[in-house]
């Protein structure tokens, strides 16, 4: 089941990101499901250590409880995006360009999933993906992928 956001308000969420910041990261994303939020820590500059999650850990705990978060009780987890992290938006794409990929998406009524290299989107429409195989360049619609995430290498 897809995680579905909580809605934080906007000064809570501000000073979330400010927090992630503060530990060396932004805020990617925000899910919340049953009694669980889970704050999904990333970084540009390599991957996010278990210190930066415990320390934002602590630190968020203090804040959603000042801001008096929740409906009872709740699970807080932080985490990072993971080695096969999920692909969603038109940066994320052109951020790993070059990584290894699967991307699932749906063309004239038919269903793909297809594995490559990511080489980037169309500069000029920046509406399409471009996915090398080893047997041709994929031109995909960003709005026909229903699941992208990185491929792990090893």
């Amino acid at each position: 089941m897809k995680w579905e956001v909580e809605p934080l308000g906007e000064d809570l969420y501000r000073e979330l990101e400010s927090l992630a910041k503060e530990v060396g990261c932004f805020l990617w994303k925000v899910e919340y499901k049953g009694n669980i939020l889970r704050l999904v820590l990333d970084k540009l500059d390599g991957p996010v250590g278990i210190e930066q999650c415990a320390n934002m850990s602590r630190m968020a705990s203090v804040v959603l409880d000042a801001y008096n978060y929740g409906k009872g009780s709740y699970t807080l987890e932080v985490s990072s995006p993971g080695l096969d992290r999920e692909l969603e938006t038109r940066n994320d794409f052109e951020r790993f360009k070059g990584r290894l990929a699967r991307i699932a998406f749906v063309l004239n009524g038919k269903s793909y999933s297809v594995q490559g290299r990511l080489e980037g989107v169309d500069e000029v429409s920046g509406d399409q993906i471009f996915l090398r195989t080893s047997k041709k360049l994929w031109t995909i619609p960003i709005s026909s992928i229903t699941k992208a995430n990185l491929e792990v290498e090893f």
